[in-house]
This record gives structure tokens, sequence and C-alpha cells, in this order.
């Protein structure tokens, strides 16, 4: 079978999923345990200053780097910007108190 065929058996499925509305979409990537702990080791930070600081709980981070829970999306968002930007965050944050 070649690529072609693939290509013609795909466009005729009528349950393929259709990409071409989603362009310019934004995908955030899962993180891993071991990022989220270098992320915060980075910032020289404990678990408990990590939390307080980005307004996060505890359990959540330890639970988040014991690899028992993974970060749901909008929490994926939130530690890509802290990862980025965590001056924007803490402005951010700052401000909403």
């Amino acid at each position: 079978m070649t690529d072609e065929d693939i290509a013609r058996q795909i466009a005729s499925n009528p349950d393929t999923f259709d990409t071409s509305d989603l362009k310019g979409w934004v995908v955030v990537r899962p993180f891993e345990a071991l990022e989220i702990t270098a992320l915060r080791r980075r910032m020289k930070l404990s678990q408990a200053r990590f939390a307080k600081k980005f307004g996060l709980r505890l359990r959540t981070i330890q639970e988040w780097e014991q690899g028992r829970r993974q970060p749901e999306e909008a929490a994926r968002i939130l530690l890509r910007v802290i990862e980025r930007e965590p001056a924007a965050v803490e402005r951010a944050l700052a401000k909403s108190k």
C-alpha cells in the first residue's frame, strides 16, 4: 500500500477527525513529574513556597511531582507561563489580591 492509498483511505473515512479548522490553536503538551520538579528547583523554591507563590495547593504540587496526578489543561498552561514568564504570573496574582 502506498502513501497515496493511505491518504485516500483517510480522506474517505467518515470517522476521520478534520483538523483543517484547528490552524492557529495552541496545544499544551503534558508536563512530566520531573519537569515540574526541575522547574521548581530552577526557581530555587521549596514545594511549599512554589505553591504559595503561584496560588497552588501544596498537596497538588506534591502529587504532580510524585507522578500520582497529572496537571489538567489550565494548570499545564499556568505551568508553561510560570516556566517562561514567572514575573508576569506574580504581577497578575498580586493585582488580584
